[in-house]
């Protein structure tokens, strides 16, 4: 958990650059014998669904987060971005919607209603 509402041990983190290359480092890591490689019933049913966890991670911030510390976000290489609420960014002039048309990412998805 990184914002402060979402803490039960009562420590505050705070999403920086180290902590995104870290994770980036980890997944690298923890991918290394299965980049690119399919997995179907059959590795399942030999290894087991266990053997598949922990290959990636999802971070999950408000606009807020992205606005008040746009380089923070943006100058890491995301798989997916999943913008909920849209018309958040409809301004195309406001600093929120420029930091989040910064993102770094080949996939963006951006759900409204």
């Amino acid at each position: 958990m990184i914002h402060r509402s979402g803490e039960t041990d009562g420590a505050s983190r705070v999403i920086s650059k180290g902590v995104l290359r870290s994770l980036q480092k980890w997944l690298k890591n923890a991918r290394s014998d299965r980049v690119n490689e399919a997995i179907d019933d059959d590795d399942y049913d030999e290894k087991g669904a266990d053997a598949f966890c922990g290959t990636g991670y999802a971070i999950v911030t408000t606009y807020e987060s992205i606005r008040r510390s746009p380089d923070t976000w943006v100058n890491h290489n995301w798989s997916y971005v999943v913008l909920d609420e849209g018309q958040k960014i409809r301004n195309p002039d406001a600093d929120v919607t420029l930091a989040c048309k910064r993102l770094r990412t080949p996939h963006r998805l951006l759900l409204s209603g």
